[in-house]
């Protein structure tokens, strides 16, 4: 999981936030499973969408393990991987120069204080259709609600909880359940169950 720091300016920015503890939320990192497990969405992504060639944008760098782009990299073999340690600044809604030809973001953004709103106000901003790892409550949460009831909303739901990664290392179990909400893949269902 990409690991933030919010600094306290006139602007939210997230990056990532080290840390040797392994309980810390933030740092957590999305196993290659979870990634194969969004094959086939892709797949009919690329194919309805017309897309010759897939970039996969994942913009919030994980300091820890960096299995990120080597996982994307396998999962998908004939897609283009961004994966840079940059900052995102989320009150600017317009992809980082160096992600222009993105046409997909796949990631697992912080989650910590209100990580969750604002990185997904971020994405949907850009325009770049998105799968985003996140727990599962944040579709109560209310903070939330705003984003969430804007068109284009659906979620692939995991089969269980996923085992995340901590510094190289598989876990037992996640501390919570997770899902990956879309936005602008025009699925055939709202709900995904795997």
């Amino acid at each position: 999981m990409s690991s933030p720091t919010i600094k306290m300016s006139s602007t939210k920015k997230i990056h990532k936030k080290p840390c040797s503890d392994p309980r810390y939320s933030d740092n957590w990192n999305t196993p290659k499973q979870a990634y194969e497990q969004l094959v086939p969405f892709v797949n009919k992504y690329k194919q309805d969408h017309g897309i010759q060639h897939l970039v996969i944008f994942d913009p919030f760098y994980n300091t820890h393990a960096g299995t990120t782009k080597n996982y994307l990299g396998e999962v998908f073999p004939m897609a283009t991987i961004i994966h840079k340690n940059e900052w995102m600044d989320l009150d600017d809604p317009v992809i980082p120069d160096f992600a222009r030809e993105a046409n997909l973001i796949i990631t697992n953004p912080p989650y910590s204080k209100k990580n969750k709103r604002f990185t997904t106000e971020w994405m949907v901003g850009l325009e770049i259709p998105f799968m985003s790892l996140m727990p599962m409550e944040g579709i109560m949460l209310k903070n939330m609600r705003p984003v969430l009831k804007k068109d284009g909303f659906q979620f692939i739901i995991p089969n269980g909880r996923i085992c995340f990664e901590v510094e190289g290392k598989a876990t037992g179990s996640a501390p919570l359940g997770t899902t990956w909400y879309c936005h602008g893949l025009n699925m055939n269902k709202t709900m995904n169950y795997l």
